[in-house]
């Protein structure tokens, strides 16, 4: 895309990062996010779930969720259920529980309550 001078959308790099953080492709998804940022871009909560939920299911790479995380808040964001639940479901792969409800319980003092929709496939087994 970028070869061929297109100048992709915020949508089209969020679906990048999507789909290199499903394949474990991380180093790729962070090459995408500089090159967001290099054409001015802002990642905004979409992009940030998608490496939170990318960098949660990787060995070792946990520090880096919670590095997203403070991203958001640091700028100011506001995270959706879909972050909430990329969080949610990064800290119960790796076993912490306790911290998983805490996020939940953010959560529901954020919003209303649970979708059940979306929370409902949260799996809390670890890794």
């Amino acid at each position: 895309m970028l070869e061929r001078r297109l100048v992709p959308s915020c949508w089209a790099f969020n679906e990048m990062v999507r789909k290199l953080s499903e394949i474990g492709n991380l180093v790729q998804a962070n090459a995408v996010l500089i090159i967001l940022l290099d054409r001015g871009f802002l990642p905004d909560e979409i992009t940030y779930s998608h490496l939170i939920e990318g960098y949660g299911k990787k060995k070792g790479e946990f520090h880096k969720v919670l590095k997203f995380y403070y991203e958001i808040e640091n700028r100011s964001l506001s995270p959706e259920l879909l972050v909430y639940a990329s969080l949610i479901r990064s800290f119960c792969l790796r076993g912490k529980v306790e911290e998983a409800e805490k996020i939940f319980e953010d959560y529901e003092r954020t919003f209303t309550g649970p979708n059940c929709v979306q929370l409902r496939d949260i799996d809390c087994k670890p890794l």
